[in-house]
């Protein structure tokens, strides 16, 4: 124990920050980051014959993240500022994913060990087939949620994109 407060002390002191400049303390900034009210949801679905996990996470009430995993039918899942899990392919293959974001705006996603800024899109559409894993970062409007489910973003998304749509088409999703 005496180590980790070692560890976290010269971290401290070693390390600057934006907020202490300000006045804060890292406890402080702590006890900020846990009181947003985090939150997250999943469900699994069947689109026209293909097994999907979809999973959202919050802050605030607003969704800042969120995952359509096809040719999945499990997933595990935690939400918060550190949130994590995995989706399960319907060939018993896990998906590891990582979303580090503290403040419910920003931060970095990391799936099948690639990185992701949440900047550049909030939606991640994952793909997996036999060779590899596809994920595709779309920029769809997660405002719209829960009214539209994530299915009906990456079809809205498709539209612009020619790489999600020939995926969709692959998989009989849309003509």
């Amino acid at each position: 124990m005496r180590v980790f407060i070692l560890v976290v002390g010269i971290m401290c002191l070693i390390a600057p920050s934006a907020s202490r400049a300000q006045g804060t303390t890292p406890e402080e900034e702590a006890i900020t980051i846990l009181s947003l009210g985090w939150s997250s949801h999943g469900a699994r679905a069947n689109w026209y014959g293909v097994s999907n996990c979809q999973f959202v996470l919050e802050c605030n009430k607003r969704a800042y993240c969120a995952f359509l995993a096809l040719r999945c039918d499990d997933m595990e899942h935690a939400g918060g500022p550190l949130a994590e899990g995995n989706f399960r392919t319907t060939d018993k293959r896990r998906i590891p994913w990582d979303c580090r974001c503290f403040d419910g705006k920003s931060g970095r996603v990391n799936i099948d060990k690639r990185q992701y800024d949440l900047a550049k899109g909030r939606l991640f559409l994952i793909v997996p087939s036999k060779e590899a894993v596809e994920v595709y970062q779309l920029q769809a409007d997660l405002a719209r949620l829960p009214k539209d489910w994530l299915g009906q973003l990456a079809l809205d998304e498709a539209k612009s994109r020619p790489e999600v749509r020939a995926t969709l088409k692959n998989l009989g999703l849309i003509k």
